[in-house]
């Protein structure tokens, strides 16, 4: 603006130099997190296979804020799509003392008390928010499961999915 009015100094701002910094910025916040040999599938199926340790898989996957802990899993079945199709790959991070809180409305990965694991969006059961949630599928013709909170050995929410879909 001084430029323009009187004539000293510079007359284009050299503005590339913060957009360097915030490209810096955000590329530290990108780290990886290991890609574990399980599958989360979409809905509850009587004799799925089930889990009984997360063996690293020796890939890792790149997502930004990972954290201490966090995993990467594939998605398999379309009870979630379109939000999840199967085959993608979700970033996770485990949910400690979910039986206190848990933020209804949000995607998470289940796992049941026999090994099984699911991917649904946890709703509040409103007849029994106590001993039961609501796994609800984004497929509109994958009916939504009242799941016992007993069944539930862990949760994972699901931070951020890359999805196989092309452009």
């Amino acid at each position: 603006m001084a430029w323009l009015l009187t004539g000293a100094g510079v007359m284009l701002k050299d503005e590339s130099a913060p957009v360097r910094e915030v490209v810096a910025e955000s590329l530290s916040s990108v780290d990886s997190v290991p890609l574990v040999d399980i599958k989360s599938i979409g809905r509850i199926v009587v004799g799925a296979e089930s889990v009984d340790s997360w063996e690293k898989s020796g890939v890792s996957v790149p997502f930004m804020n990972c954290e201490k802990g966090d995993v990467a899993v594939c998605q398999y079945g379309d009870s979630m799509a379109p939000v999840i199709p199967a085959g993608s790959i979700l970033h996770i991070r485990r949910v400690g003392m979910w039986r206190e809180y848990l933020g209804y409305g949000n995607d998470f990965v289940i796992i049941l008390n026999d090994g099984r694991r699911m991917t649904k969006n946890i709703v509040r059961y409103e007849e029994d928010p106590q001993k039961y949630l609501l796994a609800h599928s984004y497929n509109p013709e994958v009916g939504d499961e009242t799941l016992p909170r007993e069944m539930v050995a862990e949760i994972w929410k699901v931070i951020s999915v890359v999805s196989p879909r092309g452009w």
